[in-house]
């Protein structure tokens, strides 16, 4: 007769572990209901994953390439920094500047 009306009889010292195990099982039949949504919202942070993976990838090349262009105008900056002070010493060179021609330019 119990078993008919799904009646469960425990202890006091079983009745948390019948109680746990029963939620646990609501809770599986419940998850496998469900699996279907769950695949889809998996499905769909992979495509954000792999978006975010490309733009990660993409930020760090341009902050390597912003790098480097930091070094290179260090550099420049330092090459200015020495002319002023050559100039300021009054270290000028006699030899005349090397100037580049334009395109089209005739030689003088």
């Amino acid at each position: 007769m119990p078993r008919s009306r799904r009646v469960w009889i425990v202890s006091p010292t079983t009745l948390m572990a019948v109680l746990n195990t029963a939620r646990a099982v609501l809770k599986d039949v419940e998850t496998r209901r469900q699996i279907h949504v769950i695949k889809e919202a998996l499905a769909r942070l992979a495509v954000e994953f792999g978006r975010f993976s490309e733009r990660m990838h993409d930020l760090a090349k341009h902050i390597r390439l912003a790098h480097e262009d930091v070094e290179k105008i260090q550099v420049t900056g330092g090459k200015i920094a020495q002319q002023f002070q050559r100039i300021e010493s009054a270290e000028i060179d006699d030899r005349p500047a090397s100037v580049e021609k334009l395109p089209g330019e005739r030689g003088q």
